[in-house]
């Protein structure tokens, strides 16, 4: 059978269309009375099924001019409406000669039966007279206009509460909007980039009012290359493509710089024309930080690690070196011109000792000269030294908290990093200027602890602002490098990786804060000491002791020149002394041999210093041990007790230091 569909909705169009051509039918389809008459006309169908309430003609006058046409007054025509209000719709459309009245929504099957029942009643007569009463013309005309006056009044009443619905939507958007308050806003700009819509939680963000930002939005790019993109970005979303969420940097009202993640989408009107772009900004300052932070962070493993493993072999170096010029020293107390030759040897030595030292101060994990300190007490302490360091160009001010908690810390670091930190600001500074050093009690939270890779908990917060040049950032991503130096040859680079080495030891964190023009701002957090002053051991050291022995110990160092040179100087001494190139030989040799001590080194292949530790001291708990290491890193510190671990001797050492320690444990 040929339908023609009368639909002004075209969901309800598409779907009735689908319906009869998924049952074999021919199928046309208009979307108003005045549509449906002239296809009808041109091409008479078998059936019509028309809407009710449709714009230009609705379906009665429809009905009533298919009717009226002699050529189409015999076509079945079919209501079917969602808009019912009472009974009598249902009579005007049968007085008008209509077969069937249905109403919205129907079943599938319901509706095609409908259908067929009105396809098989064709053969049999005549399906367009219908059984209804006949009324005149005017009476049709009153009941036509009735019927669509209440409909229209339904229709009124739907458009309104739709339109109350979008109002109370939009409300609940709008408040949404305006209720992000700390890390989002809203925006609206036109096809030109200038500002025509703010959220309020912009001046939550960056500080501006709304009224105060409508102007084009490169207003508020940083100059640098990743805003260059930005542009280019709104282009491409302007024309219709679909851009992915990207980043750029934004100078707050106060001129701090913010990150900010942005998410952009164009919106057209009818004619496909560009009407404004709506975007969402994500303020993201806090995870980049992060970011930077850990990648600092893993930087600084990196070259903690490397420069470990240098130091351990040059401090092995190192001690051959001092080691055998001791010995030589002491053979040539007759010879004072070639014990001069040896002294010079030895100084030497010392000074690269030294420089291993100031190496390792940023990657050694331990803090053995560490105990219970008052930093304000520390400052109060070397304030003259500080001042006589920055020269009277420079004026220096101490801001110290009353009853600071206390830390654990070693305190010749401490004053070292004071020190550093003070001639890099006093260098900073051109003409006179200001330091001020500040300490507060501070207590961090565990997003601003994840953020720092810190413990939450409470920390002692010292912060050093000067009012020098400060730096760029990539200065700043670069100033706790090993030997990196923006002094030329005046530095050597060392300075400030000393600080975050012995920040980083202490538990605690440093970060910093600067930008060309407007100085340097420095905070060190070092963890609140929880202890009591009856945890402290002070080491009561009597020169008077006998240095020399006669017990058993036994040598283990895979560094051969090393292993020679501790024998002869423990020989010396009057120990009996046996030798071991590593780990395993040792084992073999406590088998058989009765030993007082074990000293050994703890970096060697197949089975390193702690490992054997954690052996002798399960199998042979008698025996004391005494580890030594150029550097050890974290290497299986988990196996030993802390003891063993925080009296390590580090290389390169002196006869004395080795000889009193021996004696201190042989004589414990």
């Amino acid at each position: 059978m040929k339908f023609l569909v009368v639909e002004d909705t075209e969901d309800s169009r598409v779907l009735l269309v689908d319906q009869l051509k998924t049952q074999g039918h021919i199928v046309e389809s208009a979307v108003n009375g005045v549509e449906a008459l002239e296809k009808a006309r041109i091409s008479p169908p078998d059936i019509i099924i028309s809407d009710i309430l449709m714009p230009e003609m609705d379906g009665f006058e429809l009905c009533r001019q298919v009717k009226a046409d002699p050529r189409l007054k015999k076509i079945p025509f079919i209501f079917y409406s969602a808009t019912y209000t009472d009974h009598s719709d249902e009579e005007l459309a049968l007085a008008l000669g209509g077969v069937r009245f249905l109403i919205k929504p129907l079943e599938p099957d319901v509706f095609m039966a409908s259908i067929q029942e009105v396809i098989a009643a064709l053969p049999a007569g005549d399906p367009n007279l219908s059984q209804a009463p006949q009324k005149d013309a005017y009476e049709l005309e009153k009941m036509h206009l009735h019927s669509v006056g209440r409909k229209l009044d339904i229709k009124t009443r739907e458009l309104e509460q739709k339109r109350l619905a979008l109002k109370q939507s939009e409300d609940k958007f709008r408040h949404l909007v305006e209720s992000v308050q700390d890390y989002y806003f809203f925006y609206i700009h036109d096809a030109k980039g200038v500002f025509t819509y703010l959220s309020p939680s912009i001046e939550n963000v960056l500080g501006y009012k709304p009224e105060e930002c409508l102007v084009h939005y490169s207003e508020y790019l940083t100059d640098n290359p990743v805003n260059q993109q930005v542009t280019r970005h709104t282009e491409l979303c302007i024309s219709g493509e679909e851009q992915p969420p990207y980043e750029c940097e934004i100078v707050a009202k106060d001129g701090t710089l913010h990150w900010l993640e942005v998410k952009e989408s164009a919106v057209f009107d009818l004619n496909g024309d560009i009407s404004h772009v709506e975007g969402i900004a994500h303020d993201i300052t806090e995870r980049k930080q992060t970011e930077t932070n850990l990648r600092r962070a893993q930087k600084m493993e990196a070259l903690g690690k490397l420069v470990g493993g240098i130091a351990h072999d040059y401090n092995n170096m190192l001690g051959i070196i001092l080691g055998y010029a001791e010995l030589l020293e002491e053979k040539l107390e007759d010879q004072p011109e070639l014990a001069r030759y040896v002294h010079q040897i030895r100084h030497a030595g010392n000074l690269g000792g030294k420089l291993t030292r100031k190496l390792l101060s940023f990657s050694r994990h331990n803090n053995s000269g560490a105990q219970r300190l008052d930093l304000n007490v520390l400052l109060q302490d070397a304030q003259h030294m500080l001042q006589k360091t920055l020269t009277t160009r420079i004026r220096l001010v101490l801001d110290l908290a009353d009853d600071l908690w206390m830390t654990w810390l070693d305190s010749g670091d401490f004053e070292n990093a004071i020190v550093n930190m003070s001639i890099n600001a006093m260098q900073a500074i051109e003409g006179s200027g200001q330091l001020v050093i500040q300490t507060r009690n501070h207590v961090i939270n565990e997003t601003d602890a994840r953020k720092q890779q810190l413990k939450a908990g409470d920390y002692v917060r010292l912060t050093l602002t000067d009012t020098g040049a400060g730096m760029d950032d990539a200065t700043k991503d670069k100033i706790f490098d090993p030997f990196f130096t923006s002094k030329g040859k005046l530095g050597t680079g060392l300075g400030l990786s000393q600080v975050y080495g012995f920040v980083r030891n202490c538990g605690g964190a440093i970060e910093v804060n600067s930008r060309l023009g407007d100085g340097t701002q420095m905070t060190l957090y070092f963890p609140r000491y929880s202890g009591s002053e009856s945890d402290e051991e002070i080491e009561q050291i009597n020169n008077r002791v006998e240095l020399h022995g006669k017990e058993t110990i036994l040598l283990v160092d895979d560094e051969i020149a090393l292993l020679d040179l501790a024998y002869d100087m423990l020989s010396q001494q009057g120990y009996r002394v046996l030798r071991a190139e590593n780990g395993k030989k040792a084992l073999e040799v406590l088998e058989t041999e009765s030993v007082d001590l074990l000293l050994s080194d703890v970096i060697m292949p197949g089975m390193d210093g702690y490992q054997l530790a954690a052996i002798v001291q399960e199998k042979y708990p008698v025996i004391k041990i005494q580890l030594l290491s150029g550097y050890s890193g974290d290497v299986n510190i988990n196996v030993v007790d802390d003891v063993l671990r925080n009296n390590l001797i580090h290389k390169p050492y002196s006869s004395q230091t080795l000889y009193k320690r021996i004696r201190d444990l042989l004589d414990g």
